[in-house]
């Protein structure tokens, strides 16, 4: 059996399979018989296929974090003779996302945690290698509403402290400021200061 361009194989039996071919090529094959008498003219050529292989690796992966949420992006990988179908982004602990794109966003991720992620090509042969790894990156949000919100003032010194809670998880409270100034009862102007719960 040869497809006209050097690639054989021989065999006594009805089938063989022709190895060294490139992935993506198209090729025809045409068969000719051997006895003590020499060869047969060539068959006719065969249908026309296409060989593949399982996809490539998908390559500069790279996430952005978002709220509760990482944006994932990455060059295409090879199809390897067959066509990428779709990539499947996980961070390797079961939250993933589905694409036939290059990008696709990751969400149900918690504010606060560390995240990194790989990509895994799909086509007709199976699935790819899975890639590096991409950037770390950690979702976070607006923070939350400050809480038991407390005034105290003592009664000689006038002095008046505001305790405030933390925001959520994946946030942070840098600081908390007073815009006006207390009066107490008698008028003199009370002395603010802030602390943390």
């Amino acid at each position: 059996m040869s497809d006209g361009s050097g690639d054989t194989c021989t065999t006594a039996t009805t089938s063989c399979t022709v190895t060294g071919l490139t992935n993506g090529s198209a090729y025809t094959f045409t068969v000719v018989a051997s006895n003590v008498h020499g060869d047969s003219f060539a068959s006719s050529a065969s249908n026309s296929v296409t060989p593949s292989g399982h996809p490539g690796v998908a390559t500069n992966v790279s996430a952005t974090a978002g709220d509760t949420s990482a944006s994932v992006s990455w060059t295409a990988a090879d199809g390897n003779g067959s066509a990428v179908t779709n990539y499947s982004v996980s961070d390797g602990s079961g939250d993933t996302c589905t694409t036939a794109t290059t990008s696709c966003t990751v969400t149900g991720l918690t504010n606060g945690a560390d995240y990194t992620f790989t990509v895994t090509a799909t086509n007709a042969n199976g699935n790819g290698s899975a890639s590096g790894a991409s950037n770390s990156v950690m979702p976070s949000g607006h923070p939350g509403a400050a809480s038991n919100v407390a005034a105290m003032p003592p009664a000689k010194n006038m002095i008046a402290r505001i305790r405030y809670g933390a925001g959520r998880t994946g946030d942070c409270i840098a600081s908390a400021c007073l815009v006006k100034q207390a009066l107490s009862s008698h008028g003199s102007p009370c002395r603010m200061t802030v602390e943390p719960c």
